[in-house]
């Protein structure tokens, strides 16, 4: 972090204390409300360290202000200025690595459905239709077993587990 990030660090920090304090807040109700730990608001606060642009927009709105009135305010860190395109400029990059980290989620999931509905398909089985499965019409009834699950018995009611003895 360079020396002018650094400062810009702390006045959004200084801000946010002041509107905290302004409004009768802890360090606890805004980590709650924002889901950050107390303690990372507590060195946001005091600009030890920095926060991507989402969660500022959040904090902002438990404050009750713009984004604009938490980063810039009206002091030498004016939403203008180097520092503040800089933190703009590393949000964006933190946009980005989450969607490159979300697009490879996406991708692993499709890899991972196609590997059971090829194993399914080996196994003899059936694949139900996506809408089958939202509507619950490809679950079987309570204590019947299906065909695939026990060979050479066609439907085969079978009555349900006993449940253990609560204590």
């Amino acid at each position: 972090m360079t020396d002018g990030e650094r400062e810009l660090w702390r006045a959004i920090g200084a801000r946010m204390q002041r509107r905290r304090s302004e409004l009768r807040l802890t360090q606890e109700q805004v980590a709650q409300a924002v889901r950050l730990s107390k303690d990372h608001v507590s060195r946001l606060e005091r600009g030890a360290s920095g926060a991507p642009l989402w969660t500022l927009a959040q904090i902002a709105q438990v404050l009750d202000w713009t984004l604009a009135d938490l980063v810039g305010g009206n002091e030498s860190a004016s939403p203008g200025s180097a520092d503040t395109a800089r933190l703009i400029a590393e949000s964006q990059r933190h946009f980005a690595e989450a969607a490159r980290e979300i697009a490879q989620a996406a991708r692993l999931a499709q890899q991972n459905i196609a590997t059971l509905i090829g194993s399914a398909a080996a196994a003899g089985g059936s694949v139900p239709r996506a809408s089958d499965v939202a509507s619950g019409r490809d679950r079987p009834g309570p204590g019947t077993i299906r065909p695939a699950d026990r060979p050479g018995v066609e439907g085969a009611a079978v009555p349900p587990a006993p449940r253990p003895a609560m204590r």
